[in-house]
């Protein structure tokens, strides 16, 4: 077997990709920076390598992806971890991808293209995953994985989340816990993703307008008003200057739902819990889980109200259930609506409307057209127009409840969570510390759960600890569903 040797210099370009089979020795503590000349993404001389189809369309989703067979991959007892910087500008990425691309065919925020490759045959182990903004070790469909002797912090949404994994052992690692450092709120994310979109409508046509309540608003200044927005925020996190605008994260804690490990049918675990696994069912099955440790999960989960349409056949996920921007982004009620009904003049909306109307390339975006061409601009009350039954068809629209800023249902705060799963046993494990600090009171969203198991079939368990469960709303240790 070959043997790598990976240093810094190996990532000034972007994601370490694995393709080859190999021993994979890193040999010096990691620190993620690539491309900040070209605002931390691929540049277009690299989008063979890097190619938009494959999911780098979102930027750099890993800092490793690991594509291929029969790999070791040996941290030898360093540090991999995101700079701040890319941190704070790459809000979708993972330490370690278990794939070629974050998505299965047909699923996420776009178009990857037909195909996925998947690690088999793969061992990673002995060290640490730090800071980033989504996972440390994310995967869809590997088999044959060995993850051992590693320590996983300050992740976002989850430590370890394995879709439709198959003959997988997690052993001998501890998940310190989710970020408390969180600088940003999700809508900063939602202006990072969608600006691309928004320019290349203004380097079409930068006159055309949207109507609003108090004047045509051009497509540039739209633009503009926005990208001055994220570069006032992220000049003030880099440089520690004063910020209190729109962008502010004042908790530092994930406006979302978070995870500790997570175990899942093969696909996103973004909807709500699944059903009984039958034949169909994908994956997830054949797992050993012993001595490991899941600490500190927690967030402050927002719910996110929205709207769609009345008697609509409600799909979920990216954009299937709500109205959204482009990459899956929640048209949010919270944010554009004043209590008497009438439009709230919110640049982030008027971006993703924009973006709906006049975009040639909309990717998810699918807001109604009388929103921005009728409701705004005759500033009307919209509430006459919205139900809470989605089969209510007097109505225009249902309003969406129970989501977070992408569309994803929220299921609560959960510390170790099997979804779907098949002969799994967990043994000699800790789980200590799963908080909800929200204050809304709403369906699972604002649960806390140390251990949820849901559709799963032949789950053994062993000497699981679980302790220290908070919510304002419902704490469950177990959770069976």
């Amino acid at each position: 077997m070959i043997t790598y040797l990976i240093n810094n210099k190996d990532f000034q370009e972007g994601t370490y990709i694995i393709n080859q089979p190999g021993n994979y020795k890193i040999m010096e503590d990691i620190i993620f920076h690539p491309n900040p000349d070209n605002h931390f993404q691929p540049k277009k001389s690299q989008f063979i390598k890097y190619s938009p189809q494959k999911g780098y369309g979102l930027g750099f989703f890993a800092v490793i992806a690991i594509e291929a067979e029969n790999v070791i991959l040996d941290l030898q007892n360093h540090t991999i971890q995101c700079s701040d910087e890319f941190l704070l500008k790459q809000r979708f990425c993972a330490i370690i991808e278990l794939a070629s691309t974050p998505f299965i065919p047909t699923q996420g925020p776009s178009d990857f293209g037909p195909t996925i490759q998947s690690a088999k045959n793969c061992t990673i182990m002995n060290g640490t995953l730090g800071q980033v903004s989504h996972h440390g070790i994310h995967g869809n469909g590997m088999e044959n994985i060995k993850i051992s002797n590693l320590q996983i912090k300050d992740y976002e949404v989850a430590g370890i989340s394995l879709n439709g994994g198959v003959s997988i052992i997690i052993e001998d690692c501890m998940l310190h816990g989710s970020s408390t450092k969180i600088s940003a709120l999700s809508n900063y994310s939602h202006c990072k993703f969608d600006l691309p979109f928004l320019e290349k409508i203004v380097k079409k046509d930068p006159t055309q307008v949207l109507q609003t309540n108090t004047g045509a608003k051009s497509v540039l200044a739209i633009f503009e008003k926005v990208k001055e927005e994220v570069a006032l925020f992220e000049e003030a996190t880099i440089y520690k200057k004063d910020y209190d605008g729109p962008f502010l994260n004042k908790s530092g804690l994930y406006d979302g739902n978070t995870y500790g490990l997570v175990l899942n049918s093969l696909g996103v675990v973004v909807n709500g819990f699944k059903p009984m696994r039958n034949e169909e069912t994908k994956g997830n099955e054949n797992i050993v889980c012993r001595n490991i440790t899941i600490k500190n999960t927690i967030s402050d989960g927002s719910q996110v109200f929205g709207l769609f349409h009345t008697n609509s056949k409600n799909e979920e996920a990216y954009g299937k259930s709500a109205f959204v921007g482009p990459v899956g982004d929640m048209l949010n009620l919270n944010a554009m609506i004043l209590p008497n009904g009438t439009f709230n003049q919110d640049f982030v909306c008027e971006m993703q409307m924009a973006i709906s109307k006049f975009s040639d390339s909309k990717g998810t975006a699918n807001i109604d057209a009388y929103l921005y061409d009728e409701w705004i601009l005759n500033n009307t009350n919209i509430f006459n127009d919205i139900s809470m039954n989605k089969d209510d068809t007097k109505k225009r629209y249902y309003l969406v409840t129970g989501s977070d800023s992408m569309n994803h249902r929220m299921k609560g705060n959960i510390g170790f969570f099997i979804s779907q799963g098949l002969d799994v046993r967990v043994e000699d494990v800790l789980i200590d510390g799963v908080q909800n600090t929200t204050m809304e009171k709403f369906k699972n969203g604002a649960d806390s759960i140390g251990l949820c198991i849901c559709g799963s079939k032949n789950i053994t368990t062993s000497n699981v600890r679980i302790q220290n469960i908070v919510s304002n709303q419902n704490a469950h240790n177990i959770k069976i569903i």
